[in-house]
C-alpha cells in the first residue's frame, strides 16, 4: 500500500477528482443486508403466505404491494441507497420476539433466525449487514401497568438472545433499531393505553441500551426522528400526527398521505420510512464527500483512548471553510457506546488523530486527520488531513 502525505490544499485536488454520490452507492460496502422484524419491515412475506392459503393476500390494497404502508418502506429505500439489487428480508407482519405461535404464520423472530441459519448453515457472512427491528407486537399485548414489568424484559431478552446467536455464527455488522413511542400511535389513543405503551417503549429501549455489552453490534435510536416528525411539521412536511390516513373499516384513504405521520392506526407512512432510511444510511455508510455542499460526512466516529478502550461515538459532519480550506466540524451527535461494531471512523483522544475510511467508486481510502485547536477564541478549530493511504 502506498502512503501519500499531502498538504491539505493539495489533498483537496486529489479528493475532488473522484465522483461520490450522496444518495446511492454504485457498490455497496456490505455484501448483503439481512433484515429480521415485523410489519414495520415486512415487504411481502405475510402477504405472499396468506395469498397462497386464501387466494387473497394480507395486507390487501390500498396497502402497497404487501407492505403495511402506502408505498415503499425503509427496507426498499435503504436497498437503493446501498446500491443492492435485493435484500434478504426475513421480517413477517405480526411477528413477536418469541418462538413459534399457535399458527404457522407469522414467523416470529426465533423462527426467522432458524430459517436464516438453515440458509447459511449457521455460518453468517461477516461482511453482511444484519438489521433487527422488532418488539412492537410483544408490547402491544400490554393492557395494564403491571404487564410492563413482565412483557418488556422477556421481549428484550429474546431479542438479545437472537442477536448473540447471530454473533456466534460470525455476524460482525449488526444494527438494532429501538422502538418508536407506541403510546403516540392512534391505536394506543383509541384504546386509552397511551401512558402504558409509552412507558413500555421507553423501558424496552432503555433495557437495550443497558445491555449493549451482551452483544456485538450497534443500536440506532429512532426516537429523535419520530419526535422531529411529530413536533416540527414545518420542516418535515408532516401536517397530521395524531390521525391515520387510512380508515381501515372502509378502506378510505386521505387526500395527501405524504402529509400524515401514520398510514393506519399504528404504522407510519412511506414518507416517514423514507426519512428513516436516509438517517440509517448516514449511520452505516462509509464517509462521503459531496461537491454540492462541500461537506465531508463521517457518519459514525468511534472514540478510543490510547489503549484502544472504547469511550463513545458520534455522527459528524465537516464543511470546508472557503477562505482557509480547513475542514470545520459543523455538527455532531454524541451517544454512549458500550458495544462494538467496526465502523468508518476512529478517533484517538491522546494523539488527536482521526482515522477515517472514505469510499470512492471502487475502493476505500484511509484518511488521517488531525484536530487543530483554535489559536484564539475568534478562530474555529479544524481537522487537517495529514495522510492518505
Amino acid at each position: 500500500m502506498i502512503t501519500m502525505r499531502l498538504p491539505f490544499h493539495k489533498y483537496l485536488l486529489f479528493l475532488l477528482c473522484f465522483s461520490c454520490s450522496l444518495v446511492t452507492w454504485a457498490q455497496s460496502p456490505y455484501s448483503d443486508v439481512v433484515v429480521f422484524g415485523d410489519s414495520l419491515s415486512d415487504t411481502g412475506n405475510l402477504f405472499n403466505a396468506t395469498r397462497a392459503v386464501t387466494g387473497r393476500g394480507f395486507p390487501a390494497e390500498p396497502n402497497y404491494q404487501g407492505r403495511f404502508a402506502n408505498g415503499e418502506i425503509w427496507v426498499d429505500f435503504l436497498k437503493s441507497q446501498l446500491g443492492l439489487s435485493q435484500v434478504n428480508n426475513l421480517a413477517w407482519g405480526g411477528a413477536s420476539t418469541g418462538g413459534p405461535g399457535a399458527l404457522p404464520i407469522p414467523k416470529n423472530l426465533q423462527q426467522q433466525l432458524q430459517d436464516f441459519g438453515q440458509q447459511v448453515q449457521e455460518k453468517a457472512d461477516p461482511n453482511a449487514l444484519y438489521i433487527f427491528w422488532i418488539g412492537a407486537n410483544d408490547l402491544l399485548e400490554i393492557k395494564t401497568q403491571s404487564d410492563i414489568s413482565v412483557i418488556v424484559p422477556k421481549a428484550v431478552s429474546q431479542l438479545l438472545t437472537a442477536v448473540r446467536t447471530l454473533n456466534e455464527w460470525g455476524a460482525r455488522h449488526v444494527l438494532i433499531l429501538t422502538l418508536p413511542d407506541l403510546g403516540q400511535t392512534p391505536r394506543a389513543t383509541a384504546r386509552q393505553l397511551t401512558a402504558e405503551l409509552s412507558q413500555a417503549s421507553a423501558d424496552f429501549n432503555q433495557q437495550l441500551w443497558e445491555n449493549r455489552q451482551q452483544f456485538q453490534g450497534q443500536l440506532f435510536d429512532v426516537t429523535p426522528l419520530m419526535q422531529q416528525l411529530q413536533h416540527a411539521a414545518d420542516s418535515t412536511g408532516i401536517q397530521t400526527t395524531t390521525e391515520p390516513c387510512l380508515e381501515e373499516k372502509t378502506s378510505q384513504v386521505c387526500e395527501k398521505p405524504d402529509q400524515y405521520l401514520f398510514w393506519d392506526d399504528q404504522h407510519p407512512t412511506s414518507t416517514v420510512h423514507r426519512q428513516l432510511a436516509a438517517q440509517l444510511a448516514q449511520s452505516i455508510l462509509p464517509s462521503y464527500y459531496t461537491l454540492a455542499t462541500k461537506q465531508l460526512a463521517l457518519p459514525l466516529i468511534q472514540l478510543v483512548d490510547k489503549s484502544g478502550t472504547l469511550v463513545g461515538e458520534f455522527n459528524a459532519q465537516l464543511a470546508i471553510n472557503s477562505e482557509t480550506g480547513h475542514l470545520l466540524l459543523q455538527n455532531s451527535q454524541m451517544q454512549t457506546n458500550n458495544g462494538y461494531l467496526p465502523i468508518p471512523a476512529r478517533y484517538e483522544i491522546e494523539t488527536g488523530l482521526l482515522n477515517a475510511f472514505v469510499w470512492f467508486e471502487t475502493r476505500y481510502y484511509s484518511l488521517q486527520l488531525q484536530w487543530h485547536s483554535p489559536a484564539t477564541p475568534f478562530h474555529a478549530g479544524y481537522f487537517g488531513v495529514v495522510g492518505v493511504e
